[in-house]
């Protein structure tokens, strides 16, 4: 499910005991908890939150790299040892499998 919104200056209206949080008015439902606040341009904003109200509470992604750049590496496995925000957009490019031709159907 995607909403159009905006993000909103301040945290002041949050319901959510957290000064980290701020607020965006796309409206969305309990299943949108943990997923992603996409901008226009596709690039990660933010992880949504859920207080019930007409605004969506986000943890915007430079708080979220920053506690992952503080978690310990594991013994033994490979972890990235600085995770760096991208704020040019996907580093992947645009969809490059094939997609079957329309089909016209009669009725």
């Amino acid at each position: 499910m995607g909403t159009i919104g905006e993000v909103k200056p301040t945290n002041e209206d949050s319901k959510l005991n957290c000064e980290e949080l701020r607020l965006s008015t796309c409206e969305i439902n309990k299943a949108g908890i943990g997923g992603p606040l996409i901008d226009l341009s596709g690039r990660f904003v933010g992880m949504n939150f859920y207080d019930g109200r007409r605004v969506t509470p986000f943890l915007p992604k430079s708080k979220i790299v920053e506690v992952l750049n503080a978690v310990p590496e594991p013994h033994g496995a490979y972890w990235p040892r600085h995770i760096v925000p991208h704020d040019d957009g996907w580093p992947t490019k645009k969809n490059r499998w094939s997609v079957p031709p329309s089909i016209l159907v009669p009725w």
